[in-house]
């Protein structure tokens, strides 16, 4: 079994491809870096539901890459850079190992870090074309009647999880939210999304919602399922992660030099160590399949 690290930052250079390779390289001689992105997206969007013609795929969700200040969003991306290193390593090592005992098992991994993070409010739904400009014009009258004076703020990390869609296809790795900063979140889920979800007969969000950003995926594969002793799940579906700290050594400077201006301003100590980070969220989005996108302010 190999690990192939897939990047999926859009604005990546040759020099970060370089850099990544020769990390990478230096891990293990039979992993490689997935470069096609093409065949990146094909695996991240395999079709999990039947297609019904007429349908169309819905998603209400909270943006978070272009949310806030740039500083913090630039903080954001710095610690999202060093999980997914730190996580990689980790993982590769659970590969090694895995290939060690049972040769026979070549089937590859691929992390695939996200370029755009967003919150989810509800689960993946389908509406017909008539219902769509409906739904969104219910969701901008109960979100005008939840709307605040302030911006609201969520404070990302340290913690780290692992958790699986709902199919089993696909793995993901997240940064938690903390409990304090998601009240109002779980607010907006249960007394705006909720009800019109279910206004439409569509099933609302989990009971008990784990609020989560995800940084990067893994298509194909369920590693809670394939290995529950490495990544054992608490009652409501989720690992969480003590990723061991990466030592001082040229592969950790290579992984920095992936920082892009937005990120420049995070000190040496930072990068020693956990964070957490807080931003401010403006939007809520909702999208229809790829084309229909609606943006409507929190505040």
């Amino acid at each position: 079994m190999d690990l192939l690290l897939a990047s999926g930052y859009e604005d990546e250079d040759e020099d970060m491809q370089t850099s990544t390779s020769s990390l990478i390289r230096r891990k293990s001689r039979r992993v490689c870096v997935e470069q096609d992105s093409s065949t990146v997206s094909k695996e991240l969007c395999v079709r999990s539901v039947p297609h019904i013609r007429g349908n169309w795929a819905g998603h209400v969700f909270l943006p978070i890459s272009g949310s806030g200040e740039q500083v913090r969003i630039g903080r954001v991306h710095s610690l999202a850079r060093r999980t997914i290193q730190r996580f990689s390593h980790f993982l590769q090592q659970i590969v090694t190992e895995e290939k060690s005992s049972s040769p026979s098992n070549d089937k590859d991994v691929t992390l695939v870090p996200h370029s755009e993070w967003h919150l989810s409010l509800s689960r993946p739904f389908y509406l017909p074309l008539a219902s769509i400009h409906s739904f969104r014009l219910e969701l901008q009258t109960r979100l005008a009647q939840y709307a605040t004076q302030t911006c609201c703020c969520l404070t990302l990390g340290p913690e780290v999880v692992l958790l699986a869609n709902d199919e089993g296809t696909r793995t993901f790795l997240c940064l938690q939210a903390s409990s304090s900063s998601t009240v109002w979140v779980r607010r907006l889920i249960s007394n705006v999304v909720n009800p019109i979800l279910q206004d439409y007969g569509q099933e609302p969000y989990y009971e008990t919602p784990h609020i989560h950003v995800s940084i990067a995926s893994i298509p194909g594969q369920n590693l809670l399922t394939q290995y529950p002793h490495i990544f054992p799940q608490s009652n409501h579906g989720i690992s969480v992660l003590k990723l061991p700290q990466q030592p001082n050594s040229s592969s950790v400077d290579d992984t920095n030099n992936m920082s892009d201006s937005n990120s420049a301003s995070s000190s040496d100590d930072d990068e020693e160590k956990d964070i957490s980070v807080t931003v401010q969220v403006s939007q809520i989005h909702c999208t229809f399949g790829t084309t229909k996108k609606f943006a409507m302010n929190l505040c």
